[in-house]
């Protein structure tokens, strides 16, 4: 069995709510982050939306939806967010001048063994890691839109990005 590791997903836009949406239903507690209460509520209303389209079409069986809604936090409060994660999904919008601080404030708030993972499809992990004191834990994950119906298409290194965090 795989271990369930905490999950922080940082953003809960469209890609944010359906990545949380993922890592639950493989069964790993998620805290899903995002600025404005109104962002998480609708977050949760897309999750829920999904999981009755997946169950609609007999993907996913209603208990297994119920379960994987349970495993999912919503907090506004980013320290909350990232505490016991092991790993950090982030989903804000592809700017570097937004990305970098994230990052490097993430790097300070969580453990060096912590995997930070940006969403992302054209920006650079060695600039989005600029600011980071520990860049070999920086990763990129590219997601297709929407993420609960399309699989992870590829894992991106940065210059400095660790063979373990691969």
């Amino acid at each position: 069995m795989t271990e369930k590791i905490p999950i922080a997903v940082i953003g809960a836009g469209t890609m944010g709510a359906g990545i949380a949406q993922i890592f639950a239903q493989a069964g790993h507690p998620v805290h899903l982050q995002a600025r404005k209460r109104e962002s998480l509520e609708g977050a949760l209303r897309r999750i829920h939306a999904n999981q009755d389209e997946l169950v609609r079409h007999e993907l996913l069986a209603p208990t297994d939806a119920e379960a994987a809604c349970a495993r999912i936090s919503v907090t506004q409060n980013f320290q909350e967010a990232l505490a016991g994660a092991a790993f950090v999904s982030e989903n804000i919008p592809e700017r570097l001048e937004l990305k970098q601080p994230l990052f490097a404030e993430l790097d300070r708030l969580t453990p060096p063994e912590t995997i930070l993972s940006t969403n992302t499809s054209s920006l650079p992990i060695t600039q989005v890691a600029r600011d980071t004191r520990h860049p070999e834990r920086v990763v990129g994950f590219h997601w297709f839109n929407p993420p609960h119906l399309i699989p992870l298409v590829e894992v991106i290194r940065g210059e400095r990005t660790a063979d373990v965090t691969m």
